[in-house]
């Protein structure tokens, strides 16, 4: 997908709340062992992207970056086995 068209309604849609820009989602039932990753860069180039803590807990997931003094925000997110 163009990661600067939001054209995916399934994806997760980030949420702006209290200044904080959030990504929220409960992995797929039946679904282990995988490792979720987030990222953000200003500007999607090379060596821009800067890794997000996962701050929720067992299958659920969240991904929260201060939204100040960010006029333009990308996320990516990596999902891969251990």
């Amino acid at each position: 997908q163009d990661p600067t068209l939001p054209t995916s309604l399934t994806l997760p849609q980030p949420q702006l709340t209290a200044g904080t820009l959030g990504v929220t989602f409960t992995q797929p039932a039946g679904v282990a062992n995988l490792t979720y990753q987030a990222e953000w860069s200003p500007s999607l180039t090379s060596g821009s992207w800067t890794y997000i803590s996962d701050t929720g807990n067992g299958t659920t997931h969240t991904f929260n970056l201060p939204a100040a003094n960010k006029s333009k925000v990308f996320f990516r997110f990596r999902i891969s086995l251990p």
